[in-house]
C-alpha cells in the first residue's frame, strides 16, 4: 500500500481545541490557522513526494528566490533593472507600474504611486543584489524583500540559472 492509504488526518492530544493547527509532517512546516473549532484540532499529513511528482514538469528548487523592490518612478525602476541585469545578478526583472503604496513613515501614514520591481535570481546573488539596490536606490530605506521559490517548471528554472 502507498502513503495515500494511510489516514491523512489524525487527532491531536486533548487540551488543544480552540484553534485549528495544521502540521505538514513531510515538510516540517507548522501553520497556525485562526479558525475556531469546537472539537480537538487535527494533524494533516500530506505525502508531499506524491504531490510534487504528480505536478508533471514542475521542479522544486530552493536555489532561487523572488526579490521585491519598490521604486518612485518607471525611470528609476528601469535603471535598477538594467543595472541588476548587466551585472548578471538577476535573470529577469518585471516592472509593475502604477501601484499605490500605503505605509507609515516617520510617524505619519503616507501614500504614493510607485513601481514594483519583481527580480528573479539565485539565492547566491542576494547579497550582491542588495548592495546594488542600496547603492543605486534614491530612497533612504528602500524595500528589499526576498521570497523563496518553492518550485517552477524545469525549463524556466534552467533558463533562470543560466542567466544569473
Amino acid at each position: 500500500m502507498n502513503d495515500f492509504s494511510q489516514s491523512w488526518i489524525r487527532p491531536q492530544p486533548a487540551g488543544i481545541h480552540h484553534f485549528a493547527d495544521l502540521y505538514f509532517d513531510y515538510l516540517s512546516i507548522f501553520v497556525p490557522c485562526k479558525i475556531f473549532l469546537p472539537r480537538p484540532t487535527c494533524v494533516l499529513r500530506l505525502p508531499t513526494r506524491h504531490l510534487i511528482e504528480d505536478t508533471s514538469g514542475v521542479k522544486s528548487s530552493a536555489n532561487f528566490c523572488i526579490v521585491l523592490v519598490t521604486a518612485p518612478d518607471v525611470r528609476t525602476a528601469r535603471k535598477l533593472a538594467k543595472s541588476a541585469l548587466s551585472a548578471r545578478l538577476v535573470g529577469c526583472a518585471n516592472l509593475l507600474p502604477k501601484i499605490e503604496s500605503h505605509y507609515c513613515w516617520q510617524g505619519k501614514i503616507e501614500s504614493s504611486a510607485e513601481v514594483l520591481i519583481v527580480f528573479k535570481t539565485r539565492r547566491t546573488r542576494l547579497a550582491a543584489l542588495e548592495k546594488l539596490v542600496l547603492r543605486e536606490h534614491p530612497y533612504e530605506t528602500p524595500e528589499f524583500l526576498n521570497l523563496p521559490v518553492s518550485g517552477g517548471t524545469e525549463k524556466y528554472l534552467a533558463w533562470l540559472g543560466k542567466n544569473c
